[in-house]
């Protein structure tokens, strides 16, 4: 069975060498991924009840911070702290999940994605970057 991790970059980067007819650098595939978090992610907090809003809001912005210092530490091709910031981020995804007591399932399943989508950039940040 194909690695899942593997899979994803390569789709990305199948997708980008089709309209620019060459495979895009680590960076360009990691920024599009961390962007697709961060939008993701937007998703998720529209969906929040408000009532959550004390508890919920100082782990979105700090979520959102940190997808917005791993986006930075990618375009200035820091590989290693982009993973590191991008673990952090999946422990306060946990953290949100748990405090907020986030029961509905498709709001649960739209966290599950990102977290899955952080574990494909934080998994693929090192064999991209030796390529």
């Amino acid at each position: 069975m194909a690695n899942p991790v593997v899979t994803f970059f390569d789709d990305i980067g199948s997708w980008f060498k089709s309209i620019f007819k060459k495979a895009p650098a680590w960076s360009t595939i990691a920024l599009a991924s961390v962007n697709v978090a961060a939008i993701a992610f937007e998703g998720v907090t529209a969906v929040l009840d408000p009532a959550l809003a004390a508890v919920a809001d100082p782990i979105i912005t700090q979520i959102q911070a940190k997808l917005a210092t791993a986006a930075s530490l990618v375009k200035n091709a820091n590989a290693t702290s982009a993973a590191t910031v991008l673990s952090t981020v999946e422990a306060d995804l946990s953290q949100l999940e748990s405090i907020a007591n986030i029961s509905d399932p498709a709001t649960k399943a739209k966290i599950d994605a990102i977290v899955a989508t952080l574990n494909a950039v934080i998994a693929a940040i090192p064999s991209v970057t030796a390529a």
